[in-house]
Formats: C-alpha cells, sequence, structure tokens
C-alpha cells in the first residue's frame, strides 16, 4: 500500500502492522468454516439418532463431503486472497430492517468482511438530513464509506465488495459468467422487486394508501408471474439462480424468495423454490440477514 513502504526501514524485526492485520483476516477466516463444518455434522449425528429421520440424516451424509469442500474451498479462497487485498475501513448507513440494507449486511457477512454500520431511515435518522442527502441524493438506504469512497445502490455496493474484497468466487471475472450474474442481479432490482410493490404494502406494511383489492390482485398476480420465471431457471441449473454454484446473484434473489414466502397471500405449489430457499441455509448470514423473521 502506498505510504507504508517505510515501515519497513527500521528493519526486519519491524513486522508491518498491515501484516498483523491480514494474519488476523486468515485466522478468522479458518474459525468460522472450521465451526460451521462441526456445527452440521453435530447436527448430522443428531438427526440420525432421531427415531423415523435415518433417510434424511443418510441424504444429508452424501451431501455433507461436497459441502464441506465447498465451504473450505470459499474460506481458504477468502483467506488467500486477504493477503494481497486492502484491508476495508467500511461503514453501512441504513437500519438493519431494510432488505436493500441486508443485502449488503449478508454479503460482507459471506465475505468475511468487518464493518460499523449506523442506523438511518425510518425510525432512525432521517435519509433526508442535508448530512445523508450530501451522501445519497435519493435519500435512500443504503450507503457505502469505504474510506473516502462512497457508493449507493445496494446491488451496486455488493458488486463493489465482492470486486475489491476476494469475491470472484461469488462475482466472475470471466465475461459469460459475470453477465449471468448480472442479468439476474438487475432483474431481481427491475421486474421483480416492481411486482411485488403494491401486495407488500398493502399485506405487510398496511399502508392506507394501498388498499384497493383490485390493486393487490394485480400485483400478486404479476409477482408469481416473475417467481415462475425464477422457478423455471432454478430447474434449469438444478442449484443457484446464476449456475451449478452460490454466486452474488443468490444474495437478492434469496432475499426477495424470503419475502414472498413471508407476505400473506395464498402461494402456487414452487417446491424447486422451496428447496433452493432451504440450501441458502448453509451459506455464512443467511440466518442473521435472510432468514430472520424479517419479510
Amino acid at each position: 500500500m502506498a505510504g507504508k513502504e517505510e515501515s519497513n526501514a527500521n528493519g526486519p524485526e519491524s513486522e508491518p502492522e498491515s501484516l498483523k492485520t491480514l494474519a488476523q483476516y486468515l485466522e478468522r477466516a479458518l474459525d468460522k468454516a472450521t465451526s460451521i463444518i462441526m456445527m452440521r455434522h453435530h447436527c448430522f449425528l443428531y438427526i440420525a439418532s432421531s427415531p423415523g429421520r435415518a433417510p434424511l440424516a443418510q441424504l444429508e451424509r452424501r451431501r455433507a463431503p461436497e459441502l464441506y469442500m465447498e465451504l473450505g474451498r470459499d474460506a481458504m479462497y477468502r483467506s488467500a486472497t486477504s493477503l494481497t487485498r486492502r484491508v476495508p475501513m467500511l461503514t453501512i448507513l441504513g437500519k438493519a430492517s431494510s432488505i436493500n440494507v441486508r443485502k449488503v449486511l449478508w454479503a460482507c457477512a459471506v465475505l468475511s468482511l468487518d464493518f460499523v454500520r449506523e442506523d438511518w431511515g425510518t425510525g432512525f435518522k432521517s435519509t433526508h438530513a442535508p448530512e445523508f442527502l450530501a451522501l445519497n441524493p435519493n435519500g435512500l438506504v443504503p450507503v457505502l464509506r469505504d474510506g473516502d469512497f462512497i457508493l449507493w445502490e445496494s446491488n451496486s455496493i455488493i458488486r463493489y465488495l465482492a470486486s475489491s474484497y476476494g469475491g470472484e468466487h461469488l462475482y466472475p471475472v470471466e465475461p459469460v459468467a459475470r453477465a449471468r450474474v448480472d442479468q439476474w442481479m438487475d432483474w431481481q432490482a427491475t421486474e421483480l422487486n416492481r411486482s411485488w410493490s403494491y401486495a407488500f404494502l398493502a399485506l405487510v406494511r398496511h399502508s392506507e394508501a394501498h388498499q384497493s383489492a383490485e390493486e393487490t390482485a394485480r400485483s400478486i398476480a404479476s409477482w408469481t408471474q416473475q417467481m415462475t420465471i425464477l422457478k423455471n431457471q432454478l430447474s434449469v441449473t438444478g442449484a443457484y439462480v446464476a449456475g451449478p454454484t452460490f454466486s452474488l446473484a443468490d444474495i437478492p434473489i434469496g432475499l426477495s424468495v424470503n419475502r414472498w414466502f413471508s407476505t400473506p397471500f395464498d402461494h402456487p405449489p414452487f417446491p424447486g423454490v422451496a428447496t433452493y430457499f432451504d440450501g441458502l441455509g448453509d451459506r455464512l448470514g443467511f440466518d442473521e440477514h435472510c432468514r430472520n423473521g424479517l419479510p
């Protein structure tokens, strides 16, 4: 890093502070991977000892080696890339209940990034305050501050984090693979997000301005049409939305599926979508930021 080279001038006994920090990142990533693997192993043993659950335990044992290898690969990848990337100084502005803020929080968990979060939005500091509008003239959360760099728009933020902090396994460099991830992230932000707006405000937020039964039904129909597109895509990939491995696209899509299941109306049977959503539970940050009781 520029401006840090003079730290070596004091001799070999003076270890640069940045190396100590990176070593801590490495140790933390490996500890997290080990904890997850051991936790799942003990869960499998418990299932196997429960009456009538042996078939499920056998299924999980068949999945375990592949899952463990993927978790271990991701942890080692993050640890290795942390040796060459700059240490982040991240501040996230936005209340933790916001679905768009949760995208960023979940991405930070997957990437093992430390951050400070400030509560902004309804019920907290106003996003229309001059100091916030100076950061994001739209008056919306989230906003990311990384040192002197300011960025808004949730999907742009998680792309930046993956690109800057060792997330190539989530956001590939190869153009075709990256385009597939971008396609589904953009679809979520435009088509899927727009389809649920009225129904969500009517049925979950109980907005007085959104109580037309006809408009609610129209929104549910549009939402269901978009979720059918996702259902069909998952039947093609057989795994994740952009392909056979977990990618950055699964963060906004996963949160959107959580909102779908959390909104009270008669849902059509989409077993593939439910299986996909349950499978996301293996990911760091899923229980804390996605399936956490918030829509």
